[in-house]
């Protein structure tokens, strides 16, 4: 039996969300960049360390990308589950990047495709913003400079980015 990826009618309503979303990030302008990273540091401190930690592993370019994807996270969640009142903490992402890093690992030691494919898809299905994800994947795929960023450095990006779309679900 096939995988089966389960898009609820929340993620379809997401989806319209997202779209003014990339548009605002994608045309950005300094001073409207500046004001968020200040209200992302208000209110999501360590959201702001761990978009800004990348700076010492990136080029320029890609650090700027991933600070653009760190943005639309922000920009998604910033009126949602009371994300202004309390705090992601260093230890509920850690906990998150260990199981997303675990996870990759066991299937990259897992021989049956099938399998793998039915693995990840169990573990996409209990994202609850499956539609920013998607749109975090597909910035990776078609912005040139994330499209060339070393494999390691990409994955280890989309590992960090999953893992704060999934704690800031959990607030």
């Amino acid at each position: 039996m096939k995988p089966k990826l389960n898009i609820s009618e929340l993620d379809k309503i997401e989806i319209q969300e997202l779209a003014p979303i990339l548009a605002k990030i994608n045309n950005i302008d300094v001073a409207t960049a500046e004001k968020l990273m200040d209200d992302i540091y208000q209110y999501q401190p360590f959201m702001i360390s761990v978009i800004m930690g990348f700076h010492f592993d990136l080029l320029p370019e890609e650090h700027g990308e991933v600070i653009k994807i760190g943005m639309i996270i922000w920009e998604f969640f910033k009126d949602k589950n009371g994300i202004k009142t309390k705090k992601l903490t260093q230890k509920q992402y850690e906990k998150l990047q260990k199981r997303n890093i675990y996870l990759l690992k066991y299937l990259e030691g897992e021989p049956d495709m099938s399998e793998q494919s039915n693995i990840t898809a169990i573990d996409l299905n209990k994202v609850k913003s499956k539609a920013l994800l998607t749109v975090v994947w597909y910035r990776f795929i078609e912005i040139p400079t994330l499209a060339k960023m070393t494999y390691e450095n990409r994955g280890f990006a989309l590992i960090a980015m999953k893992s704060l779309i999934e704690c800031l679900d959990e607030i």
